[in-house]
């Protein structure tokens, strides 16, 4: 729920059809949902064991993702300041220079 920054009852109880009855602490109370077909909640868990697996390979790779991306920001201000390389970004690629100018100026990824 943190994660999604959803913390709504909906959501909530949905996380908890998903949940392989294993993983619940009150696993035959708790599964039986009015509406639900055993066909939906098995689905459901397979659904969520899959959102967890990306969710996982996701959060792996931000931190790297971060650390390349902020050594791209420092390499694209290193060459903004030359003057040679910002004139001729501007005559012959002025829309690759408005996106660099923007890059260079963000504070925060």
């Amino acid at each position: 729920m943190v994660g999604a920054e959803n913390y709504t009852s909906a959501y909530a109880e949905a996380l908890i059809l998903g949940t392989p009855k294993d993983q619940l602490t009150k696993a035959a109370t708790t599964k039986q949902r009015k509406g639900f077909s055993p066909e939906n909640i098995a689905r459901m868990e397979q659904e969520m064991t899959w959102l967890e697996s990306e969710f996982k390979a996701v959060e792996k790779g931000y931190g790297e993702n971060v650390l390349h991306l902020t050594l791209a920001r420092g390499y694209i201000r290193k060459l903004l300041e030359n003057v040679n390389v910002t004139r001729a970004l501007q005559t012959h690629h002025a829309d690759i220079y408005a996106e660099f100018e923007k890059i260079a100026a963000a504070e925060a990824l």
